[in-house]
């Protein structure tokens, strides 16, 4: 088949594209992201049905406009990726118990009723051991934490009987009674074993203290196919079902082709092939060659930088000024950030690589209140942090490493700077798709 539907279920946007293997881009539909239908308390709930409906949509105007185009044939597969850290619990059949809970939900940092420590304290004795056996270390956000939290507020149904990711819900939502998880999905929800590439007993029976015979999807190698669902009255093949940032980065040409990559989106993440070490200060992930690398993940990126855009912006909409913040931004010289002085700690969100209780900080001195002069400032201390993270990862001067996302665009001197703090050769991905998510799983259709 010379046609695929290619879709990228994003926290702030869900993305499809109809692409042709000969002609390439023949139609794309955007539709907005999921609105939380609960977040006090640090939760970040949204209604399952959605993803189901706004891909439903999407892909019958797609299929809509390819027939009134009389533009080809119809694609028979669909290839998706979702955002990482997410979950449901459902019962046997698939219908859901729960709302998905995705990885912005902090419930489990929160302090409970009456002053009790969080559920995040409260694990961190099994934190040297979860490290262990799934490669991450432990932080708001995960489902294994989140499972536990609603394990300890007893908010698990009597009838839960399956932990679902999204890909996993959309194929049991589609009809597929026997979906199967990918690793770099099933990798980022606490409950995978990464040193055996199975889902571990061990590490649910921990965070449920034993109380729940959940059990998971079929655990398939990258680029299996997944199942097969009905959706806007087509048969579609389904494969993917990828996590989104190993999704980008094996778009970028990370793995076989590059050694070393930096993907920066909403969040940013680094990534180096190499093998694990004893008490390493980064992480282990499995990428979508079925390989696994070091990867520390997390790091401040477009969604911090967005947070300080509206701030500044709006001190100057407050005096009828005009936003500036982002037009000034693009407009940073490489030159002037170098000489800056960072003056920014950006770990403002619970869960960001190095976050602290105190959170994130701005410090201001008199020679620096020029509105150039902070951003400039900003900047430095954004793009050390990816110095940091590289040289924590045993990855230095010399080598190169390809940097992609979608902050790249709006941050046109990130590569010239970080280069020359490092000593490293940086090359900047331009994907076809203009998406890096896109250009990982039209590698994976294509290699299939």
């Amino acid at each position: 088949m010379n046609r695929v539907l290619l879709a990228d279920f994003g926290s702030t946007r869900i993305k499809l594209l109809l692409w042709d293997r000969c002609t390439g881009l023949v139609d794309r539909e955007e539709r907005p992201g999921a609105v939380p239908i609960r977040s006090d308390g640090g939760r970040f709930e949204t209604s399952p049905e959605f993803y189901w409906r706004t891909l439903e949509s999407a892909v019958g105007e797609l299929f809509r406009r390819s027939a009134a185009h009389a533009s080809g044939s119809e694609p028979d597969s669909l290839w998706f990726c979702t955002e990482m850290h997410g979950f449901l619990l459902a019962d046997r059949h698939g219908s859901p118990l729960s709302p998905y809970i995705g990885w912005q939900d902090q419930r489990a940092a929160r302090t409970a009723c009456g002053g009790e420590r969080s559920t995040l304290d409260l694990m961190r004795p099994a934190e040297q051991n979860f490290r262990a056996l799934t490669g991450m270390r432990l932080r708001p956000g995960l489902p294994w934490l989140n499972l536990a939290d609603m394990v300890r507020r007893g908010e698990v149904p009597e009838t839960a009987e399956r932990i679902l990711t999204l890909p996993d819900w959309i194929l049991m939502r589609g009809g597929c009674t026997a979906p199967k998880s990918d690793p770099t999905m099933a990798a980022g929800t606490g409950f995978y074993d990464l040193t055996r590439g199975t889902w571990s007993r061990e590490l649910l029976d921990e965070a449920s203290s034993a109380r729940t015979n959940c059990i998971f999807t079929e655990i398939a190698p990258t680029g299996t196919m997944l199942g097969v669902i009905r959706i806007a009255g087509r048969t579609l093949k389904t494969y993917g079902g990828t996590g989104d940032m190993l999704t980008a980065l094996h778009g970028a040409g990370f793995g076989s082709e590059r050694r070393a990559a930096i993907n920066l989106g909403t969040g940013s993440q680094t990534a180096y092939m190499g093998n694990d070490e004893p008490d390493a200060p980064f992480e282990m992930r499995p990428t979508c060659e079925n390989t696994l690398c070091r990867a520390i993940t997390h790091i401040p990126g477009g969604k911090v930088l967005a947070m300080l855009a509206t701030m500044f912006d709006g001190f100057a909409r407050q005096g009828n000024g005009t936003p500036f913040f982002w037009n000034l931004w693009k407009s940073l010289a490489p030159e002037e950030i170098l000489q800056a002085v960072p003056i920014a700690d950006l770990n403002m969100f619970e869960g960001a690589w190095r976050y602290r209780e105190e959170g994130g900080r701005i410090k201001i001195r008199n020679e620096w209140l020029s509105p150039r002069a902070i951003l400039a400032g900003i900047a430095k201390s954004w793009i050390e942090q990816y110095a940091d993270a590289l040289r924590l990862m045993g990855c230095g001067r010399g080598e190169k490493a390809v940097v992609s996302g979608g902050m790249t665009r709006h941050s046109p001197f990130f590569a010239e700077v970080l280069s020359t703090l490092t000593g490293m050769t940086l090359f900047t991905n331009m994907p076809a798709t203009q998406e890096d998510t896109f250009e990982g799983l039209l590698r994976l259709w294509k290699n299939k």
